[in-house]
C-alpha cells in the first residue's frame, strides 16, 4: 500500500513539474526555479529517503530530506514576497544547515559508536529548519500578497 502511495505521489510530482515547465513564462525566473527545486526535493525524498525506498530496499539516502524542501520553500516565499529578480549569492548560505546535516549524518554512519556531540549538533540544525518553517508561516499570514497563495 505504501509503495502505491509513493508511486502516485511521484507521478503527481512529475506531472506538476511538467505543468510548471510548460507555463514557465508566467512566473519570475527565480521563483520558478525555487518552486521547482522544492518539488524535486520532495520527489527525491519520495524515491528514497527512508527504509521504505521505492526502488532500493533498506537504503537511506539521507541527503534528500524534508530539510532541503523547507530550505527551497523558505527561499521561494522570501523571493515571492520581494521584487528581486536575481538570486543573491548570500542566499546560498541558507543551504548551509542542509549541508551540515548531511555531513553530520555521514559522520554518524561512519562512526563506530554513538556520538553525543553529533546528536546535539543535529538537534540544533533541526531548530534552524523549524525557524525556517515559522518564518514561512509568519510571512504567509502577514503579507497580503502571500494570501493569494493560501
Amino acid at each position: 500500500m505504501l509503495k502505491v502511495i509513493q508511486i502516485v505521489a511521484l507521478v503527481q510530482g512529475l506531472f506538476l513539474l511538467l505543468v510548471f515547465w510548460k507555463s514557465k513564462r508566467n512566473y519570475r525566473k527565480i521563483t520558478f526555479r525555487l518552486f521547482c527545486g522544492s518539488i524535486i526535493s520532495v520527489i527525491l525524498y519520495i524515491v528514497g529517503d527512508d527504509d521504505n525506498n521505492l526502488f532500493v530496499e533498506d537504503a537511506d539516502w539521507f541527503f534528500f530530506d524534508s530539510s532541503l524542501f523547507l530550505t527551497f520553500l523558505f527561499l521561494y516565499f522570501k523571493y515571492f514576497n520581494s521584487d528581486k529578480v536575481a538570486f543573491l549569492k548570500r542566499d546560498y548560505l541558507f543551504f548551509l544547515p542542509s549541508i551540515f546535516l548531511f555531513l553530520s549524518e555521514t559522520l554518524e554512519i561512519f562512526s563506530e559508536r554513538e556520538n553525543e556531540f553529533l546528536e546535539i549538533a543535529e538537534t540544533l540544525i533541526e531548530f534552524v529548519f523549524l525557524g525556517y518553517l515559522i518564518h514561512i508561516l509568519y510571512n504567509l499570514l502577514k503579507t497580503k500578497r502571500a494570501n493569494r497563495i493560501l
